[in-house]
């Protein structure tokens, strides 16, 4: 059953969380010996947009909360993360936002493409 954007982009969240989470992480032993380290106030946006991201980040806790990731891993993953402007200006340049939905999909949705996705999944069944 195909997902919603919405859920995939949630569960795509929820997994670079907990990879990004797991990469970052040291051994059982060494987390035994230290304190978590604080984490640290973030300042006052300069930009709307930026207050908008970090209030994002901040809602976004209570679903990693259901999704079993801890207070502490949820803090250590989004320390030092920022809004970067550059992406908003590339998504307004994706061809699926800018060209006509048929002729964005003669495109995506070509014989060629579709034969080649065919003969990927043979290669994995």
């Amino acid at each position: 059953m195909p997902l919603s954007l919405k859920t995939g982009l949630k569960l795509l969240a929820l997994t670079s969380l907990a990879l990004g989470t797991a990469c970052a992480t040291t051994g059982p032993s060494d987390a035994r010996h230290r304190r978590p380290e604080p984490v640290p106030a973030t300042a006052p946006a300069a930009n709307p947009q930026d207050a908008k991201f970090a209030a994002f980040i901040e809602s976004f806790r209570a679903t990693a909360m259901e999704a079993g990731i801890t207070r502490q891993t949820y803090d250590a993953a989004m320390s030092g993360i920022h809004r970067n402007p550059s992406i908003e200006g590339l998504t307004q340049s994706q061809p699926e936002f800018v060209k006509p939905i048929w002729n964005y999909l003669d495109t995506a949705v070509s014989p060629t493409r579709i034969k080649d996705g065919q003969v990927r999944a043979a290669s994995y069944a």
